[in-house]
């Protein structure tokens, strides 16, 4: 009997002090649309995992619509990265150029600070989107600044420049090419605002503390993922300074709920489904 006392007694202390679970805090960190990798009509993710001063420690491909991972990519911080295979055959035509651009534009540490939006002053050129604190919005022919927006006010907003921006295509249906802007530095967590291209005004805003994670910088348009016929688009969330569980979100354009939520746990991608 004490045999058997002893055992449970050692095999319950063992259970408590096991190993807890790796969180790959840098999971998110960048995030970017390659198009269609794997032929089912969505367009699929590139996840970006970054250590200690921004290597890229590890890629992978995942599905837009299923939020499954297809494929790795190794040597993701080299020059020349590799596909390591997955569930699918190899990238459709123009998906591994897209996924090259997105690991060159990661090791170089380039947020998304440009977008191109419509035609606002008629010459034929659709107008450019730059952050620069501000957004502003700049005639494509001669550079001025046609219009801008600011953070809202708020006890932070001084502290908390516009980070990157991304066009989002049309997501409150008034024929006009929409905005997506994060600031990781606005409040706990950051923000996200989908702006109106017509008037620039919030169509909506969510805070990555009200998930509990941190918002952005990393932002990439998908186009329609969740089959409402409105664009949508991923935010990266990088959590090495807290050290907790990185993440990379789907987020619908029409409603600004999560639709699939990507993370990596002791080195396997999951994805869970929220808004469906």
């Amino acid at each position: 009997m004490r045999v058997l006392t002893f055992a449970l007694s050692t095999f319950l202390f063992v259970a408590a002090v096991r190993e807890p679970e790796r969180v790959h805090p840098g999971f998110g960190a960048a995030v970017g649309s390659i198009g269609d990798f794997d032929g089912d009509g969505a367009a699929d993710i590139l996840v970006v995992e970054l250590g200690a001063r921004d290597r890229v420690e590890f890629a992978t491909v995942v599905s837009g619509d299923s939020g499954l991972e297809l494929g790795r990519i190794e040597r993701a911080g080299s020059r020349e990265p590799v596909l390591a295979g997955g569930p699918v055959p190899p990238p459709r035509s123009g998906t591994w150029a897209s996924i090259r651009l997105v690991l060159h534009s990661t090791i170089a540490r380039r947020s998304p600070r440009v977008a191109f939006g419509d035609d606002d002053d008629g010459d034929g050129v659709r107008e450019r989107w730059n952050v620069d604190g501000a957004v502003l919005c700049r005639g494509s022919k001669r550079g001025a600044v046609l219009r801008s927006w600011t953070v809202p006010y708020d006890r932070y907003a001084d502290y908390a420049p516009c980070d990157s921006v991304i066009a989002l295509g049309d997501v409150n249906a008034d024929g006009r090419t929409d905005l997506a802007v994060a600031s990781r530095r606005f409040v706990q967590g950051g923000v996200v605002w989908v702006l109106s291209g017509a008037g620039l005004g919030v169509v909506r805003s969510f805070h990555g503390g009200e998930f509990d994670w941190n918002v952005g910088p990393s932002l990439a348009a998908l186009g329609d993922v969740d089959g409402d016929h409105v664009p949508d688009f991923v935010v990266g969330s990088d959590n090495r300074i807290a050290r907790e569980l990185g993440t990379a979100h789907v987020i619908s354009g029409r409603t600004g709920e999560l639709v699939w939520r990507i993370t990596r746990v002791d080195g396997r991608v999951h994805g869970s489904s929220f808004a469906r």
